[in-house]
């Protein structure tokens, strides 16, 4: 899903747009289920609970997602420099792992 929905056009516009309902539908989602478990209502490790996680962490992510495209999409001479700097380092660093090859 992620693959799909970072491919799309517009999507990542999308996202940053509704970056705060997806907050509010994620602490609507977290309270609901909270008062849910509460009641007895929905009990632990079933699908119930799987599903409503897994809702849960989406629309988390989403958000995340939104409020970091917002928030960190710029670029200064300092941030140039990192990203040119560390390429060749993580570079070095993933062809040294024990127990990987370079062919």
């Amino acid at each position: 899903m992620a693959v799909i929905l970072a491919s799309m056009p517009g999507s990542w516009e999308w996202i940053a747009c509704q970056r705060h309902r997806l907050a509010i539908a994620g602490t609507a989602i977290f309270a609901l289920a909270m008062f849910l478990f509460s009641r007895g209502a929905l009990r632990s490790d079933t699908p119930a609970d799987a599903g409503i996680a897994t809702l849960f962490t989406w629309v988390w992510v989403l958000a995340f997602l939104g409020y970091g495209y917002r928030h960190l999409s710029f670029s200064n001479p300092l941030l140039r420099w990192a990203r040119d700097a560390s390429y060749p380092v993580s570079s070095c660093v993933g062809s040294a792992r024990p127990g990987w090859s370079s062919a």
